[in-house]
């Protein structure tokens, strides 16, 4: 299993009933999200001195927009998403927030795994 398969299943474990709600949807959630993560707004909140909520709210809506954007032009405009998909994007980014605080090491799996998604390259 590839670090992109371990992050995702471990995603849909820690989102518990609502990945199971978007079953079909999610992995293409997932992998939005972290090929649109914030790294640089986190560094920065960061270095800053600290958790600052203003700022965290901020990269997590850059993120949630990012994601719609994606997600409406590969899907179209519908009611799902203000119905489902955003409360699930939103979880799944509120768990990579908890990983990516607590651990150096994933910031840079997360990273990694945020430029080959960008790129289009196969995650490993």
């Amino acid at each position: 299993m590839d670090a992109l398969e371990q992050l995702t299943a471990h995603l849909r474990q820690a989102c518990g009933s609502r990945a199971a709600i978007c079953s079909s949807r999610f992995d293409e959630l997932a992998r939005l999200v972290v090929r649109h993560w914030p790294h640089r707004h986190l560094e920065a909140i960061e270095s800053n001195g600290g958790r600052n909520h203003k700022a965290l709210d901020h990269a997590i809506a850059l993120v949630r927009a990012q994601v719609r954007e994606q997600w409406e032009a590969r899907h179209g405009v519908g009611p799902l998403w203000s119905l489902l998909l955003r409360g699930t994007v939103d979880a799944i980014a509120t768990v990579l927030l908890n990983l990516w605080w607590s651990d150096e090491r994933m910031r840079l799996v997360l990273r990694g795994l945020s430029a080959r998604l960008a790129t289009g390259e196969k995650p490993r």
